[in-house]
């Protein structure tokens, strides 16, 4: 094809990415180039060439538009496009390809329910409260309903102009391509390379382009041509276009092919490689009646830019001014028009037809059928620049009030279009009525962040005094809680208290300070929260003394008044009584795993007040909470924790509540992790997310804690592979929306160690000091003591054992101080943690006899402290330490004993990589042929978990003179 001279590897590439999508797996190409590069008519050909060679091939196209306002503005014209395509399946065929939760993704995409399946599907009515669960399957719906479509026939999807999309669309997307078993698909996006830095969404998606199955994302340029290539298109341009060709005596063929020649050179030099400029060159020599190249604009010292508006004002002159009014309008709108509203506001009757006719032969503009009507709009993007940069400047205010009053009356307009008209017209007031309807759209779409941000817009437009600002801050906090943002929605919460009633300020005050704290936000949640309590008669305390003598009194009161309670409904409870419990919990809950005495001494006032006012719901969540507390006391309390957790199940099935439901078995999950049960502890740690993430809403700090302690679990269970599939893909999002307790959680019990699997031992460090560094520095808390654990890991993995015992050096007094080793598993794993850290510094090259023996001492006492609980489930972890202590006493036979009784430990418990590091050093110990292939049996199960170098790794764990 002529019009692709030079082009040639690039339509290589994309059959390759075709061939890849052929043999079953995603491909991503990223066409990108300047303006005017020709990207849109590559993609545009090579799909035309496809459809020929494979007639089953099906290709959807969508395009993003700098002005559009829908949510999931990259994807819209895409799913409009689908739903044509599933409308026009034979009868059956679409129901068939229908996922569960087919309805989830019509919510966000409306044009579906135009699909007459989808208006009779009633599967999975959506009757969850959770907004973000909603999308969440509306988003696997996507997938799946995409995935059913490759495996009929070839896939390939579209989307031009990915520069204007939203982040929520990026969202979208990386949920479509993410590994594993991403459909079968080919996805061109194109973009303009000069906007890849100020586009939130190519920012989001191209930086997630590494987590995509290796060789599925590749990126081509679309780049200016050479003179060659463009010397050739503008000789096929100029044949194609039927230049007058000079005429007299004595001019024949040859002249004729010379002058043709002699023009398309000169074209291709002052197009400077731009296809497009290339073919406004052509149409303005074309349009000359001597058509010779010295007619040709010059760019001397102007831009490209410059010299193009000329030609393309050069051809306007040559249009009727009906004609010109027409494309104006076009222009002004920004994106596709409806062919009726653009009309009326260029105020065409009769010459309308002529008009549109007279555009479309002169490739000013398109026309494109969109859903129910037909839309115009320009031919190409620097078409429009150019014109409405011509409009004059007091005329664009009168258009785009025009378009904005005719599209008020229309009922395919977007509030968001008609919002940017009414700011263009100089209309605040208008625009912010608009931007308002347009945030509460895009709440109901589930497009969270797009609802925050027109909210804030909205409230930027409103007058200070302004009666709707409490309602728009009160509506940007509840948007920004649901982005799970929960710093900036304790922001707008807290803005919002100004306008609002005593009552209703102490509530806001109140959801401020959970969301700060829930969020990891921890000083600025208590300085908030000690507000509210001093407004409830209740304090803070300041000291862990204080803290202590608190806890004992509540303690002792409800040990004297036991569980009993009288059950009424809310409405009979003293509002100021509800208050209390809710306060109490919020803190409850964002200290829990930050300070877990001051949380649990709030855990217990929730507990008192819920007794007190017998609500059910309430009284189950705080029945929950109390046996996540009872069971941190390990065996001891085993009894009464397994009464808490069956006497807040029982409450919450009576109330039908799955907050609390989630919560109950969230309980029952901690009561396994800290009595030693790791693998009964994750299933029911799974069941409470599921739970949580489909049935509840506002329980990000529920979901978050059961994240943490289901990476602790897979930990001490050494599934590796795990890991390393739940947390990379899962910190972006806390990041983005400033859960700093999810990220802190993320790097602190997981990143770390997916880093230190694939050998990268600075990377592991860097996650754990990043962690620290954003992390709350008031006293010793959980995540600090994780983070204790990691550094001596780390540290055992590089041969650095005295620097992982200078670490518990100088990290156990702070341990000491925190109150944290009453909790019984805890005391066990940090003087295990201990032990290793101690063997370790003693195997350490160059080590003193001297120096030696006090370091294994200390080994001694800290698991003969960890032995005094006689917990079962740590019995295989006594022994591996005893085993090491044996091999430093060179009792070699005893040292593969405890080995072996340690290795059958663990299996009974599933705890698979600690049972695969004492077979690797059994293996060892043994030697010969017999211990190598032990050692090379375990080898075999860490590579198989992704772990690239099992001997740092064993010596990360299970250290000493092997």
């Amino acid at each position: 094809e002529p019009r692709f001279i030079g082009r040639e590897r690039h339509l290589d590439l994309l059959e390759s990415a075709l061939d890849r999508c052929l043999s079953g797996r995603a491909a991503v190409v990223w066409v990108h180039g300047s303006s005017g590069m020709g990207k849109s008519s590559l993609v545009a050909h090579f799909v035309e060439r496809s459809t020929e060679r494979r007639p089953d091939l099906l290709c959807l196209q969508g395009r993003c538009y700098e002005r559009e306002s829908v949510p999931y503005k990259a994807l819209d014209a895409l799913l409009d496009a689908l739903a044509r395509h599933l409308r026009h399946l034979p009868e059956g065929e679409a129901a068939s390809l229908l996922p569960p939760d087919i309805l989830a993704l019509a919510r966000l995409f409306p044009a579906l329910h135009s699909v007459e399946e989808i208006e009779k599907a009633q599967r999975h009515v959506l009757d969850m409260p959770d907004e973000r669960e909603q999308r969440r399957r509306a988003h696997g719906a996507l997938r799946e309903l995409l995935r059913g479509l490759a495996r009929r026939q070839p896939l390939i999807l579209v989307i031009d102009d990915l520069q204007w999309g939203d982040r929520d669309s990026a969202g979208l997307l990386a949920e479509l391509l993410r590994p594993p078993e991403a459909p079968p698909f080919l996805l061109l996006g194109c973009f303009r390379s000069e906007e890849r830095e100020s586009s939130p969404l190519l920012q989001a998606l191209l930086d997630s382009a590494g987590q995509l199955e290796a060789g599925a994302s590749r990126e081509l340029e679309v780049a200016e041509l050479d003179q060659d290539a463009a010397a050739a298109l503008a000789r096929h341009l100029l044949a194609e276009r039927g230049r007058p060709r000079p005429d007299g005596d004595g001019i024949g063929a040859a002249d004729v092919e010379a002058a043709d020649a002699l023009l398309a050179r000169s074209i291709a030099r002052e197009s400077q490689g731009s296809p497009f400029f290339v073919g406004e060159l052509v149409e303005h020599a074309v349009a000359d009646l001597d058509g010779s190249a010295d007619t040709l604009p010059k760019f001397d010292d102007d831009s490209t830019s410059a010299t193009l508006d000329r030609l393309i004002v050069a051809r306007l002159r040559r249009l009727s001014p009906e004609t010109r009014r027409l494309l104006e309008v076009v222009a002004v709108a920004g994106r596709p028009l409806e062919l009726e509203v653009a009309l009326e506001v260029a105020a065409l009757g009769f010459e309308g037809p002529a008009a549109v006719a007279n555009l479309r032969a002169s490739n000013l503009i398109r026309i494109r059928r969109l859903r129910s009507h037909d839309a115009i709009e320009p031919y190409h993007d620097r078409i429009r620049e150019a014109v409405a940069r011509r409009v004059e400047r007091l005329d664009r205010p009168r258009l785009h009030r025009l378009l904005a009053e005719r599209l008020e009356k229309s009922e395919s307009a977007e509030p968001e279009t008609i919002a940017s008209h009414w700011r263009e017209a100089g209309e605040p007031a208008k625009e912010s009525d608009w931007v308002a309807e347009a945030a509460a759209g895009a709440a109901r779409a589930l497009a969270f962040d797009r609802a925050a941000g027109l909210y804030a817009r909205a409230l930027d437009l409103e007058p200070s005094g302004s009666s709707e600002r409490h309602r728009l801050q009160l509506s940007l906090g509840e948007a920004l809680a649901d982005a799970g943002r929960g710093p900036e929605a304790a922001a707008a919460f807290l803005a919002a208290c100004g306008a609002a009633a005593p009552a209703e300020g102490l509530e806001l005050r109140r959801r401020a300070a959970e969301q700060q704290l829930i969020s990891g936000h921890i000083d600025d949640g208590i300085d908030t929260a000690r507000g509210v309590l001093a407004s409830i008669g209740m304090a803070m305390p300041r000291s862990i003394g204080q803290t202590l003598f608190g806890l004992i009194g509540k303690r002792l009161r409800l040990k004297l008044r036991g569980l009993r309670f009288r059950e009424r409904p809310a409405g009979e409870v003293p509002p100021d009584l509800l208050l209390r419990i809710d306060t109490c919990r919020s803190i409850a809950m964002g200290l829990a795993n930050v300070q877990p005495m001051l949380g649990m001494s709030f855990a217990t006032s929730h507990l008192l007040h819920a007794l007190e006012a017998g609500e059910p719901h309430r009284l189950s969540l705080a029945l929950a909470l109390e046996a996540a507390y009872s069971a941190a006391a390990g065996s001891k309390s085993q009894g009464r924790t397994a009464k808490l957790v069956e006497a807040a199940g029982r409450l919450a099935d009576k109330v039908e509540s799955p907050q609390a439901q989630g919560m109950a078995l969230f309980a029952a999950g901690i009561a396994h992790y800290f009595e030693g049960r790791p693998g009964r502890s994750l299933d029911f740690l799974l069941r409470a997310d599921t739970v949580l993430r489909e049935r509840c809403t506002g329980v990000s700090w529920e979901r978050d804690t059961v994240l943490f302690y289901s990476l602790r679990v897979l930990r001490m269970l050494g599934r590796v592979a795990q890991i390393r599939g739940l947390v990379p893909a899962t910190l972006k999002d806390v990041m983005e929306r400033g859960d700093l307790y999810a990220e802190t959680c993320l790097r602190s019990a997981g990143l770390w160690l997916c880093e230190l699997s694939e050998d990268r031992p600075a990377a592991a460090l860097q996650e754990v000091e990043t962690a620290r560094g954003k992390w709350s520095q008031e006293g010793f808390h959980p995540l600090h003591y994780v983070q204790l654990g990691a550094r001596v890991d780390i540290a055992n993995y590089e041969g650095d054992g005295d620097r992982g015992w200078a670490a518990i050096e100088t990290g156990w007094p702070r341990l000491e101080r925190s109150q944290m080793l009453r909790f019984q598993l805890v005391s066990v794993d940090a003087n295990i943690l201990r032990a290793r850290a101690a063997c370790a510094a003693a195997a350490t090259p160059g080590k003193g006899e001297t120096a030696r023996k006090k370091l294994l001492a200390a080994a001694a006492a800290s698991l003969g402290k960890a032995e005094k609980h006689r917990l079962e489930w740590a019995r295989p972890f006594h022994q591996q330490g005893r085993a090491v202590l044996a091999a430093f006493a060179g009792e070699k036979e005893a040292a593969a004993e405890l080995l072996t009784l340690a290795a059958a430990g663990f299996d009974a418990g599933s705890f698979e990589l600690p049972a695969a590091l004492c077979r690797r050093r059994h293996g060892q110990l043994a030697g010969g042929a017999k211990g190598a292939a032990e050692v090379e049996k375990a080898d075999g199960w860490m590579k198989e978990q992704g772990i690239a170098n099992p001997e740092r790794f064993a010596a990360a764990f299970l250290p000493g003179p092997w």
